[in-house]
């Protein structure tokens, strides 16, 4: 299978959007799948607008609705491009239990990643039907993203600011750290300047 194809069809409507003047969000991304059945099928993510806030929808989930209108639900591999970076990004959590809720078969997909593939089992809490209540939650999410809600969106939001917030104060400790071995350097050569600096 050409992935590369696959970045290639991500970056040609990429490029295309952007001679296109559309407006292009921080969190924007287009998802390319290959289907089971030897066709790629894309979708881009839409955000929600003043008038209309709740009406965002992730590309993951516009590729996969134009999969339906083919009668095509299997995937093998699914590739998810963030726009203002060009790097390739790991979907939600929502939309592959949606895409494996869809087609139990997409358990075995693989996203395709900078220096991996990452199978879809992986990270997908999965169980096939009649064996638990995993696809009953999925389903609940699954009639969330249809209807377009975005409370996922604002939790994975909450999430990203909460580790942008951890990374901050690693940063900012790791700097104290830093601040006081150059403090201890400069005063070790006081010292020493002083004992040893005079003739």
């Amino acid at each position: 299978m050409a992935y590369e194809f696959m970045f290639g069809t991500a970056m040609d409507i990429i490029q295309k959007k952007k001679e296109a003047g559309e407006f292009i969000s921080s969190d924007d991304t287009v998802c390319v799948i290959y289907s089971r059945s030897g066709k790629i099928y894309t979708g881009s993510s839409r955000t929600g607008n003043y008038m209309n806030p709740l009406g965002g929808v992730h590309a993951e989930i516009e590729a996969v609705r134009n999969m339906q209108t083919f009668n095509d639900t299997a995937i093998e591999a699914i590739m998810l491009v963030h726009i203002y970076s060009n790097g390739l990004i790991l979907p939600c959590t929502n939309c592959l239990n949606y895409i494996v809720n869809l087609n139990s078969n997409n358990y075995r997909a693989v996203i395709v990643v900078s220096d991996r593939l990452i199978p879809v089992s992986e990270i997908v809490n999965f169980q096939p039907p009649g064996t638990g209540g995993a696809v009953n939650a999925v389903s609940i999410h699954t009639s969330n993203l249809i209807r377009g809600q975005s409370e996922n969106r604002a939790k994975d939001s909450s999430l990203g600011n909460y580790l942008k917030n951890k990374v901050n104060d690693l940063m900012s400790v790791a700097e104290d750290e830093h601040e006081e071995t150059e403090e201890k350097e400069n005063k070790g050569k006081k010292l020493f300047g002083g004992l040893f600096g005079r003739h």
